[in-house]
C-alpha cells in the first residue's frame, strides 16, 4: 500500500522493467533511496540463485 510509503527507506528495482518504474518509485517514495543496478536483468538472476544456494544448503542440514 503506497500510503505507508514513508516507512519505507530503500527501494531495489530489478528485472526486465526496472527502467520503465524508476521514474514512478522515485515519486512513490520520495523519501526512500531508489537503486536500479547497472544491469537489473542480471541482478534478477543473481538474486535467485543466491536463494536456490541458501534454500540447498538449509535442506542438507536439516
Amino acid at each position: 500500500d503506497v500510503r505507508l510509503a514513508g516507512d519505507i527507506t530503500v527501494v531495489i528495482l530489478t528485472g526486465g522493467g526496472a527502467w520503465l518504474f524508476d521514474e514512478a518509485a522515485q515519486k512513490a517514495f520520495p523519501k526512500a533511496e531508489v537503486i536500479r543496478p547497472e544491469d537489473p536483468v542480471l541482478s534478477n538472476a543473481l538474486g535467485y540463485r543466491e536463494i536456490a544456494r541458501l534454500m540447498t544448503s538449509r535442506a542438507r542440514a536439516a
